[in-house]
């Protein structure tokens, strides 16, 4: 039964999963994607012809209007590289917003992982306190016997009696923050934000972590997808820059076949026209073209902006960390080292008879205080690590193995 529940525990990738589904930010993005995917596709139609006619003046004799009467087609030929230009400018768009759908799944997932593992850690910190009460009661029992038959002072059970309060309370506020928790989970992966499933503990989480090294930092620049959003804005700039650069040029600007609708001898039916633009004055395309100029420079710098706050995240997420990681290896040590062997102690005492059992309660209080405390400090981690996750633009586990 046991492992039947540990293979439906829900995992943190799973948790990932559901809430990057249905998330109301990331369907929105997701929806503009199919938006930008329609634009790029109608920027490759070719512009359609002109049906044209031309009636001349109506107070003129009825044989002359009739001579004047045209009908005609009219074209108007894109420039030349026109068309791939702007399905250059569109497909850049259409990258932005690819980018933006990867900048909103990542910071929910961000949110799920840090809700998910501050949920188990929490949850763990409860059980801790659990036993930490049941530990102060039996206690409590052996000094009232011990009491009772006049080997302890009525006192001690008095403080005792303290000791189970104190560990009541302990429980209560554990209790009361798992179930906080997971509450702020359930509202990130589920619609209902109410959440039934048991959470799959990582093993990782009870451990001290390992030491991080300063590496991450390339990791997290072709990572980021916010960089890809300003990679991409560039590039819109740069061929907006282009498009506007080739309206400079002279061009033709219409072709039109005309053909007269009564038919005159000596003279043909058919007849053409053609326009040319003259770029001679200063122009809009000009204006146009020191704007995306303008804006392109703008995008560089900001992206080497974001690259240096990019740095400067992971920098100090990573020093953060190994401050906190030193703490909870000193605490790790603590507990397993000089309050296990007191434990170990008190224990062959007890059976050797130097000992009574009281001293052994405490002994294996003082090794649960260690594991909340470790616990508090591990919740602390769990805040840092999701900063460092969030400068990564993925999970940790992930940048580790790369």
């Amino acid at each position: 039964m046991i492992l039947a529940l540990l293979l439906s525990a829900l995992t943190i990738e799973e948790a990932v999963q559901r809430a990057v589904q249905n998330n109301a930010e990331v369907s929105v993005a997701r929806s503009s994607l199919i938006v930008a995917a329609a634009e790029t596709a109608a920027t490759r139609a070719l512009p359609a012809p002109e049906f044209r006619m031309s009636l001349g003046s109506f107070d003129a004799d009825p044989e002359t209007v009739k001579e004047r009467t045209t009908v005609g087609l009219r074209y108007s030929p894109p420039r030349p590289r026109e068309l791939a230009l702007k399905a250059a400018v569109a497909k850049a768009r259409e990258r932005i917003v690819e980018a933006e759908v990867q900048v909103a799944e990542a910071r929910v997932a961000a949110e799920v992982r840090l809700a998910f593992r501050r949920a188990a850690v929490a949850q763990h910190r409860a059980v801790v306190a659990a036993h930490l009460v049941e530990l102060r009661k039996n206690k409590r029992r052996t000094l009232l016997r011990q009491v009772s038959a006049g080997l302890k002072q009525s006192d001690e059970k008095d403080l005792a009696d303290l000791d189970v309060e104190e560990a009541e309370n302990a429980l209560r506020r554990a209790a009361s923050l798992a179930r906080i928790e997971k509450s702020k989970l359930g509202r990130l992966i589920e619609p209902g934000g109410i959440l039934d499933d048991e959470l799959a503990m990582d093993p990782q989480l009870l451990v001290v972590p390992v030491s991080l090294n300063g590496e991450m930092v390339q990791q997290a620049l072709s990572r980021r997808a916010e960089l890809n959003v300003i990679d991409a804005t560039c590039k819109e700039y740069e061929m907006e820059q282009k498009l506007a650069k080739n309206e400079r040029y002279p061009w033709i600007s219409f072709l039109e076949v005309s053909h007269r609708v009564t038919y005159l001898p000596e003279r043909g039916p058919w007849g053409w026209k053609f326009g040319v633009d003259l770029p001679l004055f200063r122009s809009s395309a000009t204006a146009e073209v020191r704007v995306a100029a303008a804006r392109e420079a703008r995008c560089r710098t900001q992206h080497k902006a974001m690259s240096t706050t990019i740095r400067n995240e992971v920098q100090t997420a990573l020093a953060n960390l190994e401050a906190l990681r030193s703490e909870l290896a000193d605490v790790e040590r603590l507990r397993s080292g000089p309050a296990e062997r007191a434990l170990q102690r008190a224990q062959l005492a007890l059976k050797a008879g130097r000992a009574d059992q009281v001293e052994v309660f405490d002994a294996e209080a003082r090794l649960l205080l260690f594991q909340d405390r470790w616990f508090e400090r591990r919740l602390q981690y769990v805040d840092l690590e999701s900063e460092l996750e969030q400068a990564l633009g993925g999970p940790l586990s992930l940048a580790q193995t790369n």
